[in-house]
């Protein structure tokens, strides 16, 4: 009984785990920016669907403008709510200290693998007792 409970323990360790893993991660854009007087940032935009309209995208950074420099990048989480492979798309805006927005860039897309690895199967456990 004591080792069936174990190997329940570390099934049920190793599948949340892996689930806990496979639902994000990080996102490095990188980019150019022709550097106007008055840029304050960009803001970046997301979806899963290509085909909505741009307005229907999400807003999930607002990068503020440090100083000029020849590329500049950020780091952002990609979550994903179902776990599942999904192609993610990405655009950005840039504005400015009155709240112009530039059109949009061109939409840089990638597929995150967020599908867990399959579970460990056939885990044996033998306990042989000391002679």
């Amino acid at each position: 009984m004591k080792i069936k409970f174990l190997f329940l323990i570390i099934s049920l360790f190793f599948i949340f785990s892996s689930l806990a893993i496979a639902g994000e991660k990080i996102a490095i854009i990188t980019w150019e920016q022709e550097i106007c007087p008055d840029l304050s940032g960009w803001y970046l935009y997301h979806s899963t669907n290509k085909q909505s309209l741009l307005d229907e995208w999400n807003r999930i950074a607002d990068i503020e403008y440090t100083g000029k420099q020849k590329t500049y990048s950020c780091q952002k989480n990609i979550q994903s709510p179902d776990g599942k492979e999904q192609i993610h798309y990405l655009y950005m805006t840039a504005h400015d200290n009155s709240g112009n927005e530039s059109n949009p860039s061109n939409i840089a897309n990638a597929t995150i693998d967020f599908k867990a690895p399959g579970n460990p199967f056939t885990l044996t456990v033998e306990i042989k007792t000391k002679k």
